[in-house]
């Protein structure tokens, strides 16, 4: 398990909300949440994120560590900004290098091992929170019901080219357990939608493994709710908590929508290798349909072989009469309407 650097760490709260800019602690004192903000080039975007941190009100201390990959722009310059403005509050790595194109894994490497909160909160550059006590609820949560490992919630996705915007909270679920303020996240909750972006989302700490986090390959915040749900219950609070830009600097703003089906693939994959539960086996199922249809859609794919591969492992991985026909409708796209009869 990932360790704070004190052993049993005192945490100390006030009694009411403040702004986390507005407060003063001594900088021995242990903060209860980490804010971690992963930037590059983002210099459009970055103020905006960085005073959805300290606008949040809160009863304890809150640290904010900063990760620019060698930004090009003047990211640096506006993260420096504030570093000399609030000095207690960031702690920033400037890389001289960009890490994400020599395939580091920045989390494992940078941000978690400096960790020095209870409680983890993400959010990047080009991101922002919209909600002052969006920490403070999610810290309460967690203290309250201490069987769960992570809590999160509902966002407004922001296409920034075409100023559209659309609010993306969850509701209800047919056959789960809910009340007024959320619900629980399970992995049948999950097996077919996302549930959130990472920017809504607070966790323990000491619920992740290091080690095992950072021997993947292809590791993604895919790995990071699945093993938060092995390791506790998950909670979504039915609450708008931040903005999620869609821009064209985006790291997968840029990337193809079949390199996009064969990284979930090799991602589920690996996982799947590595721990070969139920749910990984239907999202790695799920993952070899999504890129034989590109393929079998492609005429300037022709590639039999690897057709024939895919096919062989769906049949492989098919463990019900729904998902040998969801094989029979990729390969013949006709035969759908009437397939779909027999479920």
């Amino acid at each position: 398990m990932l360790s704070n650097n004190v052993s049993k760490p005192t945490f100390t709260y006030l009694n009411k909300p403040i702004k986390i800019s507005e407060q003063s602690w001594d900088p021995d004192i242990q903060p209860v949440v980490s804010i971690s903000c992963v930037t590059y080039n983002h210099e459009e975007f970055l103020n905006e994120a960085i005073k959805g941190f300290l606008m949040q009100e809160t009863t304890f201390p809150v640290e904010i560590l900063i990760h620019d990959d060698a930004s090009t722009d003047r990211t640096h310059e506006i993260i420096r900004k504030y570093e000399i403005q609030y000095p207690n509050l960031f702690k920033v790595i400037y890389q001289k290098e960009n890490q994400y194109s020599k395939k580091v894994l920045i989390g494992p490497a940078f941000q978690y091992p400096r960790v020095r909160g209870k409680y983890y909160a993400c959010c990047e550059g080009d991101d922002y929170w919209t909600d002052p006590l969006k920490l403070q609820k999610q810290v309460a949560f967690l203290e309250n019901n201490m069987d769960y490992s992570f809590v999160c919630g509902g966002y407004i996705a922001r296409d920034t080219l075409n100023k559209q915007e659309d609010i993306i909270i969850d509701q209800k679920i047919s056959g789960l357990e809910d009340d007024d303020n959320g619900f629980e996240i399970t992995f049948q909750r999950i097996k077919n939608d996302w549930i959130t972006k990472t920017l809504t989302l607070l966790f323990r700490i000491d619920c992740l493994n290091l080690d095992v986090l950072s021997s993947y390959r292809y590791q993604r915040d895919v790995h990071i709710i699945y093993y938060l749900m092995k390791a506790g219950k998950g909670y979504y609070i039915k609450d708008i908590f931040g903005v999620y830009n869609i821009h064209s600097n985006g790291v997968h703003s840029k990337v193809d929508n079949l390199i996009r089906r064969k990284t979930r693939y090799l991602l589920y994959q690996e996982l799947y290798e590595k721990d070969p539960s139920n749910y990984l086996k239907y999202k790695l199922f799920q993952s070899v349909l999504h890129i034989l249809t590109f393929k079998l859609k492609d005429k300037n794919y022709n590639f039999p072989k690897t057709r024939l591969s895919l096919i062989k492992q769906a049949l492989k991985l098919a463990s019900n009469k729904g998902e040998y026909i969801r094989i029979i409708e990729t390969l013949i796209p006709k035969l759908k309407p009437v397939l779909r009869k027999l479920y």
